[in-house]
């Protein structure tokens, strides 16, 4: 009976020293918030934009529908649009710079008619749509059938490849493929240059009914596509060679016919030297 009362005074004293040994249990951090100023970059497509009407903000006055985009393939940057006053059917056509939308959504939003450039030519620039898409080595890609860019600049983020390269064809019918603009090396009216090897960093976006099935392949997939794009790009390879063996024949016979004009440069000075003191002979 007299242990009882100490070994109750004990307990609690063990139990603050145990608290006291036991680390510190670990504080919940918070998850990172995104800021408010951080916005996610934002593009369009050339499909979002073709057969919607331009309304001017100020009075709601209808422009017309835009028909087509046309890009600078040198900077990749979408430049202007056309719209049609009276429908795609129209023949008449009136241009809208990239810098005088406002706002794209249902309708594209300019501010007033004043955005309206009729004097404006497209020299130089190119639609894009149905070009060949082929890569340094000669594979065949495919076709354009659209585009995205950002609509604060205008710049071109990717290109969207088919086998048709017809945007009236569904994505559901076609396979597609979204190609970004850092692989283009060159481009043409008829024809985009990639890389080498960019076929391996295609992104797909969507897989068509056939391809499922497994009837059909990626364009650079197929033999045949290939042939016509790897013959010309052998004739182009063929040509640099022998152009760089002519460049070669010509500066090895340069020094062969400076050595060969030397020596019968040499006795004519020489003949000059002994005549000039048969000549001055008569003088003195």
């Amino acid at each position: 009976q007299q242990q009882q009362p100490q070994m109750q005074q004990q307990q609690p004293q063990q139990q603050q020293r145990r608290q006291q040994q036991q680390p510190p249990a670990p504080v919940p951090m918070a998850a990172p918030q995104p800021s408010a100023s951080y916005q996610p970059s934002v593009t369009l497509t050339r499909g979002q934009l073709v057969r919607k009407l331009v309304v001017t903000r100020t009075s709601g006055v209808r422009l017309g529908e835009a028909s087509q985009l046309w890009v600078d393939t040198d900077e990749w940057e979408v430049m202007a649009l056309d719209v049609r006053p009276n429908g795609v059917l129209s023949t008449a056509v009136d241009h809208i710079l990239m810098s005088s939308l406002r706002q794209v959504g249902d309708v594209i939003l300019v501010h007033d008619e004043s955005a309206v450039e009729r004097r404006w030519s497209s020299y130089g620039l190119s639609t894009v749509v149905g070009v060949d898409v082929i890569t340094e080595r000669g594979t065949y890609i495919g076709r354009v059938r659209d585009f995205e860019f950002d609509p604060e600049d205008g710049l071109v983020q990717r290109i969207v490849v088919d086998a048709l390269g017809l945007p009236i064809v569904p994505e559901g019918v076609v396979s597609t493929y979204a190609v970004d603009v850092s692989e283009i090396l060159s481009a043409g009216p008829d024809r985009i240059i990639l890389a080498e090897g960019a076929e391996s960093r295609v992104e797909q976006l969507s897989v068509s009914l056939l391809q499922r099935l497994q009837l059909t392949t990626p364009p650079w997939e197929g033999d045949l596509n290939n042939e016509y794009y790897s013959m010309e790009y052998d004739q182009r390879e063929q040509q640099r060679m022998e152009w760089e063996q002519q460049q070669w024949g010509m500066q090895q016979q340069q020094p062969m016919q400076q050595q060969q004009q030397q020596p019968q440069q040499q006795p004519q000075q020489q003949w000059g030297m002994q005549q000039q003191p048969q000549q001055q002979q008569p003088q003195q």
